[in-house]
């Protein structure tokens, strides 16, 4: 079954074209990594299929009944409350939710205010935050990028492990090397 069906879009901001005519299709349980330089559409594409933003043109095709969950580039938080409360405002799964918070060791730091965490840790909790969002389809936008070596394999870990059990369809960007994104994707897909 087609998941996601995108035909011809286009995106501009300003006079800069960022997606200028991408076919893509995935289909369910499909694991696709999406690679480019900067400024290339990346995100913007992600975004469009969220239905976070519209195109200019094109045609975005997704099946009824499709639960997505995104994990942005940059993890946002409600900075009034602790990490605990933020993980509570979305969080669907509360054994799940408690199965990562003891994978990945953030038990101590649940009572703390995202101001108060490093980079890595806001990227942690935010990698948590999507796993516990009912989804068949994940949009994954850089999960990797401030995470320490120990931490990246244990994310790559959860997550094959995650896909591998079930019938979920990735869409994830990377600027990973490439034999690390093969060891997650099905394919690799390129935007130029």
């Amino acid at each position: 079954m087609t998941v996601i069906n995108i035909i011809n879009l286009k995106k501009s901001f300003n006079d800069k074209k960022v997606l200028n005519g991408v076919f893509l299709k995935l289909e369910e349980g499909e694991k696709i990594v999406i690679k480019g330089p900067n400024g290339c559409g990346k995100t913007t594409l992600l975004k469009i299929i969220a239905g976070l933003i519209n195109p200019d043109e094109g045609i975005v095709e997704i099946s009824p009944g499709t639960k997505i969950s995104f994990m942005f580039q940059n993890p946002i938080f409600l900075p009034w409350l602790n990490m605990e409360e933020n993980l509570n405002l979305t969080c669907k799964d509360p054994s799940k939710l408690k199965e990562l918070i003891d994978y990945f060791d953030l038990k101590d730091y649940l009572n703390l205010f995202p101001h108060q965490l490093s980079g890595g840790y806001l990227q942690i909790f935010s990698f948590v935050r999507t796993f516990t969002i009912p989804h068949n389809l994940l949009l994954l936008d850089e999960p990797f990028k401030s995470f320490d070596i120990n931490r990246k394999e244990k994310a790559k870990a959860f997550l094959k492990s995650h896909l591998d059990n079930k019938k979920i369809t990735l869409l994830m960007v990377s600027h990973q090397e490439d034999r690390e994104d093969k060891e997650i994707a099905d394919k690799i897909f390129n935007l130029f």
